[in-house]
């Protein structure tokens, strides 16, 4: 009899890829923001997806689009966002081996929301998948739901990074200078949260919970009791002040924290842009990562202006996950450094 490999939506959701509704970007749309990384501890109770992966390919169908949507691209993108019609749309995310075999795949109906809150999640649901094992022998036996190998394009998109579109359905683009790492700067590790908390003004964030427990064993509860920020000047990165975040506890593996930033309202009650992911670089630990403000040298500095940064950490374990926020001022006019004393915590 075949051996099979079984994957839940609900776990690879809030364990391998994480779906967020961004800020509108036009009249009836909004923004898909998908992280993939693959998990390779039992912690999350998963099965890891099969070595031989090569290719990944994105598929979108539903409210809005004229025809259905696909995007292909190299297992080591770990970042992908494109901008859609509102309304509920169909996913589905398959691996495919070199000789494009499918190997895996998952789908989930989302629901994109027309609306400027980062924290707007999207309605999942779950939908079971089950694919052959690659190490299958030819035996006999029945093989439920196995997923039959599509035509495919030849080239995948280039690996690595983001990609961003400003049409529906479009992906790739440059880099924001203002928002990019400076250069050299500590790895990135894979984003892999799911869900995330609200905001709190001051520096002081709400926890968001996420849904129910992971499939078999144990259930860690992910928790994060504090969020600071203290300015430190990295040597080997030039003369810039970065702010080391920590959140803890720590006890959770790297791979379980994400970390995101908003430009905020000074009231912290409305979001004026997402400052990126690219603007964290890694520490020793998932726990704490230092950060840089973007660029504000192209703007006329007024005196006594600052700007407001909404800097929120997620820890996520199985399907379950907490956010905290933090809020940090920032004269405009002073490029990417840090006053000493300027954090609002």
């Amino acid at each position: 009899m075949k051996t099979l490999w079984g994957l839940t939506l609900a776990a690879m959701v809030s364990s391998s890829c994480t779906l967020q509704s961004l800020s509108q970007t036009g009249s009836g749309s909004g923004t898909l923001r998908m992280q993939v990384s693959w998990p390779q501890t039992s912690q999350f109770q998963l099965l890891a997806i099969p070595p031989k992966t090569s290719t990944l390919e994105l598929t979108i169908s539903g409210s809005g689009l004229g025809e259905t949507l696909t995007r292909r691209f190299g297992r080591e993108t770990n970042r992908l966002k494109i901008n859609l019609p509102v309304g509920p749309k169909s996913l589905t995310l398959s691996a495919f081996d070199e000789q494009n075999t499918l190997l895996a795949n998952a789908s989930a109906s989302v629901r994109i929301l027309p609306q400027r809150q980062v924290q707007a999640v999207l309605e999942l649901e779950s939908v079971p998948a089950v694919f052959p094992s690659p190490d299958n022998s030819s035996g006999g036996g029945s093989t439920p739901n196995t997923p039959q190998t599509p035509e495919r394009s030849p080239a995948p998109e280039p690996s690595g990074g983001e990609s961003g579109g400003e049409a529906p359905g479009q992906t790739g683009g440059e880099p924001n200078p203002d928002t990019a790492s400076p250069t050299p700067a500590p790895s990135a590790t894979p984003f892999t949260s799911g869900g995330s908390g609200g905001g709190g003004g001051g520096g002081g964030g709400g926890s968001g919970g996420g849904g129910g427990g992971g499939g078999g064993g144990s259930t860690v509860t992910p928790e994060i009791n504090s969020l600071s920020a203290s300015p430190q000047t990295l040597s080997g990165l030039g003369a810039a002040t970065y702010l080391k975040l920590e959140a803890t506890p720590t006890s959770l593996s790297s791979s379980a924290f994400s970390w995101n930033c908003n430009e905020v309202t000074a009231a912290n009650d409305e979001i004026l842009g997402d400052c990126g992911d690219a603007s964290f670089s890694n520490s020793a630990s998932g726990a704490a990562v230092y950060w840089q403000a973007p660029s504000s040298e192209s703007v006329t500095p007024v005196r006594g202006e600052v700007r407001y940064y909404r800097l929120t950490a997620t820890v996520t374990a199985g399907s379950r996950s907490a956010s905290e926020d933090i809020v940090i001022t920032v004269p405009v006019g002073l490029g990417q450094t840090f006053p000493f004393g300027g954090l609002n915590e």
